[in-house]
């Protein structure tokens, strides 16, 4: 019998009863204190139920909704007064944990860096500032991908073509450039170019102040060697061999303010570097192979710079016209050199 009560009285605060189930319920309530004080007992249990089932799902504004629609629910005014006090006790500090839980879930996807990726168009130069203050300079068609925060002990960011790094100091957080999963440049604050085009076998990085240390890209903690302030490393990552020269700093780094220094520089890497700061394809004439070039340009078209070779030795250019992708977007400017 007193199960059945037991059921009854549950039911019909869960407002599921009949009427003649809810008119004895009330009867109930009324004549006996065991019954109400079971009404209070339950009352409490189905309100912290439910508040722990809207704590689960991290929304207390939806739990303070569904706990005082089930108080409207209840007809038993009476006992209800009574027990709200009871319920409200164990709600509050409920509620203050379902917040909590659901600030540090939304802090906890915050504190999770997202990917960055910035691309520099062909023939242009892009500026970017990192998280940490560092400034980088990305040559045409170059890109770098780093966190929009840099979250434990290292600062780590990846580039693809060529830039300039200016980085913040941070001795107590290494920076690190990984160079196509080639190998990696870790430095504490320091300035250098560097240059890892997937077209090429042979990727650069020179210093111009501060130190360097070329890490194997499995094993950062393993130096490979140390550069010096004028110093150049040529990684040929096919043949897995490095070479370290001196270099000519100005000639370099000259791109990101807007230059190109040649200084006695072959044909073909003059082709190379006005191919990548104008998005222009060069087709070069056989008896050119030796022709070399010395001259400074700033700012200037790439019309301009044919016209200084044609008048300074006369090599001829022509125009072809434009190299298309296969969707009809343009992809390059040809320019045959003869």
């Amino acid at each position: 019998m007193e199960n059945d009560t037991e059921s009854l009285l549950f039911r019909y605060i869960k407002g599921t009863v009949s009427e003649e189930e809810a008119a004895e319920a009330e009867r109930l309530s009324e004549e006996s204190a065991e019954a109400r004080k079971m009404v209070e007992q339950l009352c409490v249990i189905d309100h912290g139920s439910e508040t722990l089932r809207c704590m689960r799902e991290a929304n207390p504004q939806k739990s303070l909704r569904m706990v005082k629609r089930k108080i409207r629910q209840n007809k038993m005014h009476r006992i209800i007064i009574r027990t709200q006090r009871a319920a409200v006790v164990l709600f509050i500090p409920l509620l203050c944990l379902t917040v909590y839980f659901s600030q540090r879930q939304s802090e906890t996807i915050r504190e999770q860096p997202q990917l960055v990726e910035i691309a520099s168009a062909p023939g242009l130069v892009t500026a970017v500032i990192l998280p940490d203050s560092t400034k980088v300079w990305l040559n045409a068609d170059s890109r770098i991908k780093y966190p929009t925060f840099f979250a434990g002990d290292t600062r780590e960011v990846s580039i693809s073509g060529e830039a300039y790094f200016s980085v913040a100091e941070n001795k107590e957080k290494p920076f690190f450039v990984n160079m196509n999963d080639a190998f990696k440049i870790k430095v504490t604050g320091t300035e250098f170019n560097a240059e890892a085009d997937p077209s090429s076998s042979v990727y650069s990085t020179t210093l111009v102040e501060g130190s360097v240390q070329l890490v194997s890209a499995a094993d950062p903690a393993k130096p490979l060697l140390t550069l010096r302030p004028g110093e150049q490393s040529l990684w040929d990552i096919h043949a897995n061999t490095v070479k370290v020269q001196e270099a000519n700093i100005a000639m370099v780094t000259a791109w990101k303010d807007g230059k190109i220094i040649f200084k006695n520089t072959p044909i073909a890497e003059i082709a190379a570097t006005l191919e990548k700061r104008y998005n222009a394809r060069f087709i070069i004439s056989p008896r050119l192979n030796d022709y070399s070039f010395t001259g400074t340009f700033t700012n200037q078209q790439l019309i301009q710079i044919l016209e200084h070779f044609r008048i300074s030795s006369g090599i001829k250019y022509e125009i072809k016209g434009l190299d298309l992708n296969p969707d009809g977007t343009i992809n390059s400017t040809i320019v045959v050199l003869k």
